[in-house]
């Protein structure tokens, strides 16, 4: 197994040694891009398990798949020298694609992790460089969220950014143009699986006051995915040959239940003295921050509620 990890990290180095380049000269999207994007967003795949999509522009990516012999893989096209996404993956690990676009792809995976069988929905996302386009982007990915308690599992290149600790350098941060990605983070309840690592995922290699670093990769999950693999870590390795890092996930051995977090029921307010019950914490006296007062009393009002659970 380690040996087989370097040969795909040997490989996948050499493709962006390769690649690099010519990408860095070449536009990723056009103007045109803007208006037909909405229409072929969402493209239903007849590919099914272990199929490969072998319509692949690039000599990099080509080369590079063939290469990998005892991997299963699944391709989107590239345009040119921009866009395209791939993913490769172990015999043993059933793969279904159920969609995908120039710039996502979602499936379910079916896989036996730490000797338990386990299913769960992965959907892997590239962000358009041109904010114009991700806001039509971010709406889509509302519609992978189960109906019931499956797991998702999301990652990708979002080539956003939530907050003004994940930049430095550039532009100041502007809530207005995350503003989307971030309701679309909340829509889909989805959770930040953080990272072990330095902070950036990207830089745009530049010196001095022209440099800049940014956390643009990132790896989330809903409530689901993240209790059933409690022991995960994001790493954040450096991969010399590309601006991007690699994020890598690790499972730790042991499945460690964690408890359901904490979320209020509307049906409660229709019950007889729920509205006391709400007020009391509030009219105490506490000292601090009017921040750190209010979530101290709304705090107190969720262990009072999780009692009553």
């Amino acid at each position: 197994m380690k040996q087989d990890r370097e040969n795909v990290n040997e490989l996948v180095e050499s493709f962006f040694e390769e690649d690099r380049e010519a990408r860095r000269k070449t536009p990723i999207h056009n103007d045109y891009e803007v208006a037909v994007v909405r229409p072929n967003i969402l493209q239903k795949n007849s590919v099914g398990k272990g199929k490969k999509h072998q319509s692949v522009k690039g000599s990099g990516r080509v080369s590079l798949i063939k290469r990998l012999v005892d991997f299963e893989s699944f391709v989107v096209p590239s345009h040119g020298l921009s866009g395209g996404l791939w993913i490769f993956w172990e015999r043993s690990v059933g793969v279904e694609v159920m969609m995908s676009d120039s710039w996502f792809i979602h499936c379910k995976i079916s896989a036996k992790v730490n000797g338990v069988h386990e299913c769960f929905y992965l959907s892997c996302v590239y962000g358009n460089s041109k904010s114009c386009i991700r806001r039509l982007q971010w709406p889509v990915l509302t519609m992978f969220k189960p109906t019931n308690d499956e797991s998702w599992f999301l990652m990708g290149d979002f080539n956003e950014i939530t907050c003004p600790e994940e930049k430095y350098g550039g532009k100041l941060f502007n809530y207005s143009k995350v503003r989307i990605f971030l309701d679309m983070i909340d829509e889909c309840e989805l959770f930040d699986l953080g990272f072990v690592g330095s902070i950036y995922t990207w830089t745009n290699r530049q010196n001095g006051r022209h440099k800049i670093w940014e956390r643009i990769d990132r790896m989330m999950a809903n409530e689901g995915w993240r209790s059933r693999f409690s022991g995960c870590r994001v790493h954040h390795e450096l991969a010399t040959s590309s601006d991007h890092k690699f994020l890598i996930l690790k499972l730790l051995q042991d499945r460690v239940t964690v408890r359901r977090p904490f979320r209020f029921e509307i049906m409660w307010a229709q019950h007889d003295g729920c509205q006391e019950q709400i007020r009391d914490p509030f009219q105490n006296e506490l000292r601090g921050s009017p921040s750190f007062v209010l979530c101290k009393k709304a705090n107190q009002n969720c262990q009072k509620f999780k009692m009553v659970e």
